[in-house]
């Protein structure tokens, strides 16, 4: 269900991006559903963000 992120495991916040188009192009989520994207960089760094996926 989840996108191979094996390439990508290096780079701290932009697999997010990364992963976030992959699913977009899959057809998933849903409109409605929600979502929340994490990463943790070098050191102590972490971004996160609550999503609400709607139509196009």
């Amino acid at each position: 269900m989840y996108p191979r992120t094996s390439k990508l495991l290096h780079a701290p916040s932009p697999p997010v991006l990364f992963v976030l188009r992959e699913l977009l192009d899959r057809g998933c989520p849903r409109p409605g559903q929600k979502g929340m994207p994490a990463a943790f960089g070098a050191g102590f760094s972490a971004f996160a963000a609550l999503l609400e996926f709607g139509t196009a």
